[in-house]
């Protein structure tokens, strides 16, 4: 793997404000949709989506 592509990237302080709302508002909005999903396979989807969603912000540089 190329070493630049594990990097932070440089950002400013409100651009990672928005990352972090924006990964919360989908952390918020998956809880009720896996609850609502019926298949097995979508629900399991989706919760993978979400450990990668909580394990990206914890990642997140403190604010």
């Amino acid at each position: 793997m190329n070493p630049a592509a594990k990097t932070q990237p440089e950002l400013s302080d409100a651009e990672w404000d928005l990352i972090a709302e924006l990964l919360e508002q989908e952390r918020s909005e998956l809880a009720p949709e896996i609850r609502r999903t019926r298949t097995p396979a979508m629900r399991d989807d989706l919760r993978r989506r979400l450990e990668l969603v909580e394990s990206l912000l914890k990642k997140l540089p403190a604010r």
